[in-house]
């Protein structure tokens, strides 16, 4: 179950990856970044209430679909930082 767990957070996040992608520059990626940050707090606090492993396996693909915090902090910093 654990892996089957990391295998659909990994799934999640690589088929929105490109949602994000595409919000992030309509919207920005700073804006993207404080929705990957946030939604993953806000499953992780949730996380800690789960009674079984079908609950905390749903929440997995949800933080995997909502999050890509790394991703997006890359993005971030690549837009931001001056050339030189």
């Amino acid at each position: 179950m654990v892996r089957l767990a990391h295998a659909l957070l990994a799934v999640a996040m690589s088929l929105t990856a490109p949602l994000w992608g595409v919000l992030a520059d309509r919207f920005g990626h700073k804006l993207m970044l404080q929705r990957a940050i946030s939604s993953g707090s806000l499953l992780l606090g949730i996380m800690a209430f789960v009674v079984s492993p079908q609950q905390l396996l749903a929440l997995r693909i949800l933080q995997g679909a909502g999050t890509g915090t790394m991703a997006a902090a890359y993005a971030f910093v690549a837009t931001t930082t001056p050339a030189e």
